[in-house]
């Protein structure tokens, strides 16, 4: 998959529809006059509430919405191609990788609170709701994140 998230209309359409598959709790957002991007299914996402983000096969954030900078405290820019490992704390990264499995192979979306990293280095508590996606045959994860 590529970085180039803002014209990337394959992953917007299935993280829209994972969303309705799961029904997820998430309001798309209202494109301004100036949108992020030319495509409509991005712009739903990007502008969206509670903050969105998913990650590629190789953990690699792929998409971050401009609600994820309330939460961590990263840009989109500084948040796309980081590794969504980072954003945990090394205690939590053995299970998030183990959940994260589980969601994939099960095919289901669940509720987590858990604990992750501010770009200042603070630790803030989250509440998420993880689910699977699917472009090209290649199945990740994406999360719904709200700061508790």
């Amino acid at each position: 998959m590529t970085l180039n998230w803002k014209d990337n209309s394959k992953l917007a359409n299935a993280l829209l529809s994972s969303i309705k598959k799961y029904s997820l709790d998430f309001t798309l957002g209202e494109t301004p006059n100036n949108p992020i991007s030319p495509n409509e299914s991005i712009n739903l996402l990007y502008y969206g509430n509670p903050a969105i983000l998913c990650e590629d096969s190789g953990g690699r954030l792929m998409f971050y919405s401009q609600h994820g900078e309330s939460v961590f405290g990263y840009s989109t820019d500084e948040a796309i191609g980081m590794q969504s490992v980072d954003l945990a704390p090394e205690r939590f990264r053995k299970g998030r990788e183990q959940l994260f499995k589980e969601i994939v192979e099960k095919d289901e979306a669940r509720n987590i609170e858990t604990i992750r990293i501010h770009k200042s280095g603070r630790e803030i508590k989250i509440s998420a709701q993880v689910f699977p996606y699917e472009v090209d045959g290649k199945k990740s994860i994406a999360a719904i994140v709200e700061k508790i």
